[in-house]
């Protein structure tokens, strides 16, 4: 497993989200989502180029992006899953290790997120 490196607009939105999940759906369904996106992470720390990710070339030739849902299956609390994720990760295929840039929203411009 590659060596995962958090930039700080990540962290942020993994934070954002968390909050958010606890106030609109209790504090178990944010402990949920938050195993969901640890799970994601482990996985595409083990293999970049996983079944549900796709290049994100737009940004970068080395960029990546993978919707949470591709590991919702995976990421049970207590036989409960997240039913609906809605967020991608998107990350830097670096040769030792994985760069996580931003988590953001399925109904977000992602491009737009990112300066050409």
């Amino acid at each position: 497993m590659r060596r995962i490196i958090w930039a700080g607009p990540a962290l942020a939105d993994v934070e954002d989200c968390l909050v958010w999940s606890a106030e609109r759906f209790g504090r178990n369904a944010a402990a949920r989502y938050r195993h969901l996106i640890r799970t994601a992470v482990r996985e595409i720390g083990k293999e970049p180029d996983l079944i549900g990710a796709r290049r994100f070339e737009e940004f970068r030739p080395t960029a990546w992006i993978y919707h949470l849902r591709h590991s919702r299956k995976r990421a049970a609390v207590d036989g409960v899953v997240v039913k609906s994720p809605r967020h991608f990760v998107i990350y830097l295929e670096e040769p030792e290790a994985l760069q996580i840039l931003r988590l953001l929203h399925d109904s977000m411009d992602i491009e737009a997120q990112f300066d050409p």
